[in-house]
């Protein structure tokens, strides 16, 4: 899950896949207000994680650079949010960012993962900074919930904490 976080780094070749790889938004997140809808091809994200939607708001239209997904969980993901839900802390140590190259999986950390509730969804927040030297700082806001045999999660990422839940809020609205 905590993969999506390294959607940044993909985001400058996003524009060549076709618009067939888009699916309609239902969040409340309006291109007008320049929001950009990512495309949910399945090369972004660990196998089990079926993005449903991916939304970014580059700084140049908004105050902070913010990214937006809702996943379908399924597989062994699936039991993933299940944990998230349970033991966010545990989840989060467990999951590790997914790149094309090995080098970059050693340079984030974590801190700071605080439980989070939000209505009928539960999960955390935390703080991915850079190893090398702390500068680059990311806030993440996750939560999951069963619906049945389907997990589903929300996650928002921001450069304050505030923004990323209040993002994440919004989203779940």
């Amino acid at each position: 899950m905590i993969a999506a976080l390294v959607l940044p780094s993909f985001l400058p070749s996003c524009g060549l896949l076709p618009a067939s790889h888009y699916s309609p938004s239902t969040l409340p997140f309006p291109v007008e207000q320049g929001w950009v809808q990512l495309p949910v091809a399945r090369w972004l994200v660990n196998p089990g994680i079926e993005p449903d939607v991916m939304l970014f708001c580059p700084p140049e239209s908004c105050a902070q650079q913010v990214f937006v997904a809702r996943m379908e969980l399924t597989g062994r993901e699936a039991g993933f949010a299940d944990l998230l839900i349970a033991d966010p802390a545990r989840a989060l140590g467990l999951a590790r960012p997914t790149h094309p190259k090995p080098r970059n999986r050693a340079v984030v950390k974590r801190s700071d993962v605080t439980p989070l509730t939000l209505g009928g969804w539960a999960g955390a927040s935390v703080i991915l900074a850079a190893r090398q030297d702390g500068a680059k700082v990311a806030h993440v806001a996750v939560v999951a919930r069963r619906e049945g045999s389907r997990a589903l999660a929300m996650m928002a990422v921001a450069p304050t904490q505030e923004s990323a839940l209040a993002k994440l809020r919004q989203a779940l609205e």
